[in-house]
């Protein structure tokens, strides 16, 4: 029998997150928080976890393959790649999709343990009587985020979910779900918290620890998600003014000198993500390529390149090379409509951001060096096949072993791009057009696309902008939710998930496994479902 159980119940010791059986129900006593969360050291060690918990969704196919289809996959930007995993890429909108589809029972646990354990973390840091008063402001932060983080996505694709603000002790089986807006309020006094523990630099000088740029980033972004425009205006402007950060405008880095590339470009290549290199717009960077400098990676290699690269290989004489990205399996791929979303001038849409073209490049094939894609030339091959489809390069595979389809970068988190155009959003929302005209253009000025007037603004607008230049760092399910513009634009844009896609989409179902586990209370169904 097909084991079931509540992820509401399951308390996770975080400091434990990065070995195969953390998932296990009940952890030894001699790991339980109240035996190890009695140091300096052992609460620092459950907030280095949660870095690991969260890192997951990038290293682990499990979560890999279930929560990223539901983060990004199905909207207007992003579709099947290749037959075989159209199940992947649909996620909810597939017609015969069920409340106990695995990938939305996967993020619903992936969140939750994140934010149980931020929980068991808070708990014990405050009731514990510290050494280093520096180290428990950090770890604070860290716990404070990472829950924020966490109920902040529960709510949004969710709607009324249950707020565990508490350690639970023993079986509970009566959870209650608490309003959206109860549970924004509670993401915004953690976020608030959060902050007021951090500064601006990273702790101990390692970089992609938590810090106070990184909070009021998503501070600006869930203000922006609930609607309070000047809140979201005034901690976007702090990241910005705060002096440490800046966009990235000209040339730097490992590959300056390169003809071939150009600002935009140069954000993405090897050891270029990281204030060392000059790099001022990375806010939260994951140290992918080198761990050792913050030992909460569960290691080099991230396998997130997989989900968004096509699996062009599949085509007769074209093999897996480090040129072409790595080993990309297809689980999506772009939609044409995101594909033809930039102008003549515009750098992100063009080589080498843009890998366009596709040449047969196995030595031992008679037609070597022939082009089999062109975008820009589409009579000459067929575009329908998803094998042969643009796809960014800001993932690329470096050196040797490029066929283990992973990525030897660091890679964005949070960028100051994003914060921007957060900034953007939230004066135009509140009709400050020529301010938020001066930042769209800030960003567009850096990839060489033309000027926009204020007559262009709209939310249609700023959702392509974000496009351009977001694609795969920022959650686009998010942005189209917090917009009311799911249904409406991925039925515009996207022609397979589209035409299945109904006003109950707009929320995911409450997974079936916890409704039926939860039988001292009605946990309720969402809206449709």
């Amino acid at each position: 029998m097909k084991k079931i159980y509540s992820v509401l119940l399951i308390v996770i010791f975080t400091s434990q997150a990065c070995k195969k059986d953390f998932l296990k129900e009940n952890p030894s006593s001699f790991l339980s928080p109240e035996n190890v969360y009695k140091s300096d050291a052992g609460l620092a060690a459950g907030a280095v976890g949660l870095y690991s918990a969260f890192a997951q969704r990038y290293y682990d196919d499990g979560y890999l393959w279930n929560v990223e289809p539901i983060m990004d996959m199905s909207t207007d930007l992003m579709q099947a790649g290749t037959g075989i995993n159209v199940s992947r890429a649909f996620a909810l909108s597939g017609p015969d999709y069920t409340t106990s589809e695995g990938k939305v029972s996967v993020t619903w646990r992936y969140f939750y343990q994140i934010a149980n354990s931020a929980t068991s973390v808070i708990e014990n840091a405050n009731s514990h009587d510290w050494t280093d008063l520096e180290l428990k402001k950090q770890v604070l932060g860290e716990a404070y985020f990472f829950r924020a983080y966490s109920y902040f996505y529960l709510s949004l694709f969710w709607g009324d979910v249950p707020i565990i603000d508490k350690q639970i002790n023993g079986v509970k089986l009566d959870f209650q779900r608490s309003t959206q807006s109860k549970v924004m309020e509670f993401v915004l006094s953690d976020l608030k918290k959060s902050s007021t523990n951090l500064t601006y630099s990273d702790y101990q000088d390692q970089p992609g620890r938590i810090n106070k740029g990184i909070t009021q980033h998503l501070m600006s972004y869930v203000q922006l998600a609930n609607k309070n425009w000047h809140q979201a205006e005034l901690y976007a402007d702090s990241v910005i003014n705060c002096g440490r950060y800046a966009l990235m405008t000209q040339r730097f880095g490992s590959k300056k000198d390169d003809p071939t590339g150009n600002p935009f470009w140069d954000l993405f290549q090897l050891g270029n993500q990281n204030p060392s290199s000059g790099n001022k717009e990375g806010l939260w960077i994951w140290q992918n390529e080198n761990p050792a400098q913050f030992p909460a990676i569960i290691g080099t290699g991230s396998r997130l390149p997989r989900t968004f690269y096509p699996a062009y290989f599949q085509y007769s004489g074209l093999v897996v090379s480090a040129e072409y990205g790595g080993r990309g399996v297809g689980i999506a791929s772009a939609t044409p409509y995101w594909i033809n979303l930039f102008g003549s001038t515009d750098t992100r849409g063009q080589e080498p951001n843009l890998m366009k073209v596709l040449k047969i490049n196995n030595p031992k094939n008679v037609d070597f060096g022939k082009i089999v894609m062109d975008w820009d030339k589409p009579s000459q091959y067929d575009r329908s096949d998803v094998r042969l489809r643009p796809y960014p390069t800001k993932w690329n595979w470096e050196g040797v072993n490029s066929d283990n389809g992973t990525t030897s970068r660091d890679f964005y988190i949070f960028r100051l791009a994003d914060t921007y155009l957060i900034l953007a959003e939230a004066q135009m929302m509140q009709s400050d057009l020529g301010n938020a005209v001066i930042n769209v253009n800030k960003v567009r000025a850096r990839a060489g696309a033309s000027d926009i007037g204020e007559q262009d603004l709209s939310v249609d607008f700023i959702l392509e902008e974000r496009a351009r230049e977001l694609f795969g760092e920022v959650s686009r399910r998010a942005d189209l939710i917090r917009t009311g513009k799911y249904i409406e634009r991925t039925k515009l844009y996207n022609e397979q998930a589209g035409p299945n896609l109904q006003d109950k989409h707009k929320l995911l179902p409450i997974p079936q496994s916890e409704i039926e586990l939860n039988t001292g209370s009605k946990l309720g169904q969402n809206l449709g479902w």
